[in-house]
């Protein structure tokens, strides 16, 4: 289901719609921008497998960007 702005804000005042932290002025038309943390981590095992153990980088994501290369696994949160 696709909302919009207004029904995104109204699902958050009911409860239907949990966005923390929220502030009204990231509201878009069709969407709620969100934005990325500064952490990703960079999974370098050639499978992910739940069971297994994995490689994992942590990348801090400075000021001035962080470069993603083509062919690697990053996982980030908003």
């Amino acid at each position: 289901m696709m909302l919009t702005g207004s029904e995104i804000v109204k699902m958050r005042e009911v409860g239907s719609v949990v966005i923390e932290p929220f502030d009204p002025i990231h509201v878009e038309v069709n969407s709620y921008g969100c934005h990325l943390a500064d952490l990703l981590l960079e999974y370098r095992s050639d499978r992910i497998d739940p069971h297994g153990e994995l490689e994992v980088v942590e990348h801090h994501i400075p000021p001035e960007g962080f470069v993603l290369y083509p062919n690697r696994f990053y996982l980030g949160a908003t």
